[in-house]
């Protein structure tokens, strides 16, 4: 088995540590902001991406849990925490979803990854904090409306991932990264 340099260890433990902090703090900021449960995942996530390209998917997914797990811990707005829980290893899936060759198999994944994550988190959700069984058919369709452009949405941040990793290699990363 090959040993690791530990000079390179320290600093992927270092920067790993900086974004999993800044990723709280993002977090926590964006907890003020009353849409902030929806935005502030989204935000603390692409901090992932410098981890990935740098070091690799299993280093990222370590950020990733301890972020969702401090997040648990300290954020004052637990659906913002829970949606971190359950949102927050996406762009590490990203990353080998982009290496699908057919752009209609990558939606398709992509909306089987939303379905789950959007029900995965209104069903904790509705465990944590009580919702109500019985909802009014009337309501389904607004709820069904909603998941809809929400997929939209989900699309439109996933071309963000895009443009955040190439401002990563263009401009970020020789600076950060000597």
């Amino acid at each position: 088995m090959a040993r690791t340099d530990p000079k390179k260890a320290g600093k992927r433990m270092a920067i790993c540590g900086i974004f999993s902090a800044l990723a709280i703090v993002i977090m926590f900021l964006f907890s003020l902001i009353g849409v902030g449960a929806y935005g502030g995942p989204f935000v603390a996530s692409l901090l992932l991406i410098p981890i990935v390209d740098e070091y690799d998917a299993k280093t990222a997914l370590v950020c990733y849990a301890a972020v969702a797990a401090l997040g648990l811990m300290v954020l004052p707005d637990r659906e913002l925490a829970v949606f971190y829980l359950c949102y927050g290893w996406y762009p590490v899936a990203e990353t080998f979803i982009s290496l699908i060759d057919s752009k209609l198999a990558q939606i398709l994944v992509k909306l089987v990854i939303y379905a789950a994550i959007i029900g995965t988190v209104y069903g904790i959700m509705a465990k944590l904090m009580g919702f109500s069984e019985n909802v009014p058919e009337e309501m389904m369709y607004g709820y069904a409306a909603i998941a809809i452009a929400g997929f939209a949405i989900f699309l439109f941040i996933s071309k963000a991932f895009y443009a955040v990793r190439y401002q990563w290699h263009g401009k970020w990363r020789h600076r950060l990264m000597k």
